[in-house]
């Protein structure tokens, strides 16, 4: 585990000269063959830089739909999802990605642009960004826990206000993120 300090060091430097896009993705569901319905992303002052909804090739899990509200009828009109990979690879390239528990957005995003779905078969998106930073993993060792910390309670953790924000929104999970980055980068210990 690093150390506070170590933390504090590594976020200022990202912020100050690495321009992180903070991301976040609401999903048809968990598994492997799981797509973006919703993709957002805001850059380290807060700007919107992209905030999309997506039609995906399968239908979304239940549970999912019953956490993000977008029903097939909503779906309907979107644009396919895959549709979204050269805009987001455009905005993403050169850039440090930071999301609330990364490798699960990572994953969702190489999912969403395979040629084809399967449970076996992974593609990764191959976008030429500089790193993916998971900001759910750095904020449990800057506060010295072994667990992972929802992200709600890590923004709650930090002072930050939450009223009136709609968590499992991709645009405010996105700002949330930033917040939380942003808190650990302005640390003073």
């Amino acid at each position: 585990m690093r150390s506070k300090q170590k933390i504090i060091e590594f976020c200022r430097i990202i912020d100050k000269h690495f321009q992180p896009v903070f991301i976040d993705t609401e999903t048809t569901g968990l598994g492997r063959s799981a797509e973006f319905i919703t993709f957002s992303a805001v850059d380290d002052l807060g700007n919107i830089l992209l905030d999309v909804i997506g039609k995906p090739r399968l239908p979304s899990n239940p549970d999912a739909t019953a956490i993000h509200g977008y029903t097939e009828d909503i779906l309907a009109t979107k644009e396919a999802t895959v549709t979204y990979k050269s805009r987001i690879t455009n905005l993403v390239t050169g850039r440090c990605l930071v999301a609330y528990n990364a490798p699960f957005d990572y994953r969702i995003l190489s999912q969403s642009f395979q040629s084809e779905l399967s449970d076996e078969k992974h593609e990764y998106f191959n976008a030429p960004f500089l790193m993916v930073i998971d900001c759910m993993r750095l904020f449990a060792e800057f506060v010295g826990s072994n667990k992972n910390i929802k992200l709600k309670t890590a923004c709650e953790m930090c002072g930050i206000d939450t009223e009136g924000v709609k968590f499992h929104g991709s645009l405010a999970d996105a700002e949330m993120t930033r917040k939380v980055f942003q808190y650990m980068a302005n640390y003073v210990v």
